[in-house]
């Protein structure tokens, strides 16, 4: 923490009308830079979604709730702003923020500005959003709600605060940066790397078949533990999706690894493995033990 650092304070509008956020969006588009951060809900949900969108211009801040709006396609009049070649779009690490406001909402994006990108072009050695805002301003963002749960209504004060400490500084730390990258004649090089990030795509969402073979150690696995771990994580994203959970919530990949290279035949084996709780044992033990069965008699061919 810097000497002398200063922690955030701000007035906000949270947006939860329709009204309201048609408004806000005509008078973005009268702007010639506006500051976006978005907050999703990928640690609690198997499909996550945009929760929350953070605005501020030089003046003012918004939070919008598309929540409270109906879901996220209810952000749509925001749409001409993000493709407005007029209006200079920032974030703080694009490339999430794009892909969900693209899958979630199906924007487009022209005039953008990523000042973590920015940051890494400078050979800063700490591109995070808190490190910079620290470096440059003498102020200290809040950290605590990184992982909220941002799908839960209403928000807490603790959040709304973060929330919005994410788009606060971002007008003035992108100029400072912008005024950086073009004394070290690197500007170009950044606004090639925003270009490639608005035409970016992404396949859409659907279930990946050979996904155990991104568990870290699989690939050195033998044909039967690697047959038993495509049976568990089978097992596992089907039980993720019946309790809407994300996988890793519901099993880790290291008990993964430990059940398919361990492979317990009986509830009392499985049990004794680490990060199978009682829970697990009660509601899923049939199923994991069957998984092992099968994999166990099915092993693993080449790998793809």
């Amino acid at each position: 923490m810097g000497e002398g650092a200063q922690t955030v304070v701000s007035d906000f509008d949270i947006i939860t009308e329709a009204a309201d956020l048609e408004s806000l969006a005509a008078d973005l588009l009268k702007e010639e830079i506006v500051a976006f951060d978005t907050e999703a809900d990928s640690f609690y949900h198997y499909f996550d979604k945009t929760c929350l969108v953070q605005v501020a211009t030089r003046d003012h801040a918004w939070l919008v709730d598309p929540l409270a709006l109906g879901g996220p396609a209810n952000l749509a009049p925001l749409g001409p702003v993000f493709a407005s070649p007029k209006v200079r779009v920032l974030f703080h690490a694009a490339e999430y923020d794009i892909f969900i406001l693209k899958r979630d909402c199906g924007f487009s994006f022209s005039n953008l500005f990523d000042t973590m990108v920015s940051a890494q072009l400078l050979g800063y050695p700490a591109v995070g959003l808190a490190a910079l805002i620290e470096h440059h301003f003498g102020v200290n963002l809040p950290k605590d709600e990184q992982r909220s749960d941002w799908s839960r209504r209403p928000l807490r004060d603790k959040q709304l605060e973060y929330a919005v400490s994410d788009v606060l500084y971002l007008i003035p730390l992108a100029e400072a940066i912008e005024k950086e990258l073009e004394a070290k004649g690197r500007l170009g090089w950044a606004m090639d790397e925003f270009g490639t990030l608005t035409q970016r795509s992404w396949p859409e969402r659907e279930f990946d078949t050979i996904g155990y073979l991104r568990i870290k150690g699989s690939r050195s696995l033998e044909p039967v533990p690697l047959a038993v771990l495509r049976e568990l994580f089978l097992v596992r994203d089907a039980r993720a999706r019946e309790i809407d959970r994300p996988p890793f919530k519901v099993l880790a990949n290291r008990t993964l690894l430990d059940l398919a290279n361990i492979q317990p035949q009986s509830k009392e084996e499985l049990g004794r493995v680490k990060g199978v709780s009682e829970l697990i044992l009660r509601r899923m033990g049939t199923d994991l033990l069957e998984a092992i069965k099968r994999g166990i008699q099915n092993p693993h061919g080449p790998i793809p």
